[in-house]
């Protein structure tokens, strides 16, 4: 229940309770019933009302991550799209063609022979698609076979 519905349930109620035709004995509750049940009630506060009832703000948050990574780009992209619907090249002159978007939420790139970068706005999901995209290139690397010279 939001502080608007509260501030009016006791209102409702009671006048319900004032103008119902039902008998005594038939009422679900009466008005001290209400009066407890005020106390029980936790409002629970929307976004949009956050900076009106409190002193709290929200902020968007942007992450970074850099991995170890000494494979091939075409490799990570094509078992991207083994697990996600949406991976996506984008057009970036910076990039030239070594980054792409994983469902609209999480950018890759590619920052040199042995580094990507995951970058992404912080939310629940993107935050679930960031950490399989990581476990995904740090099981990578593990996969990529070893060449031993033995002399």
């Amino acid at each position: 229940m939001t502080h608007a519905t509260k501030a009016i349930y006791k209102l409702l109620l009671s006048d319900y309770v004032k103008v119902s035709k039902v008998s005594v004995e038939d009422m679900l509750y009466d008005e001290q019933d209400i009066l407890r049940s005020m106390d029980k009630i936790e409002p629970e506060m929307a976004l949009d009302d956050l900076h009106v009832f409190s002193q709290l703000s929200t902020t968007n948050i942007s992450q970074r991550i850099t991995i170890a990574y000494t494979g091939a780009l075409g490799v990570l992209k094509h078992r991207l799209k083994q697990i996600f619907e949406s991976v996506e090249s984008l057009p970036d002159e910076e990039s030239e063609g070594r980054a792409f978007g994983v469902h609209e939420r999480l950018t890759v790139k590619y920052e040199s022979e042995k580094h990507i970068s995951l970058h992404w706005r912080s939310d629940p999901i993107s935050d679930m698609v960031s950490d399989s995209v990581v476990a995904l290139v740090l099981n990578i690397g593990r996969e990529i076979p070893k060449v031993v010279v033995e002399s």
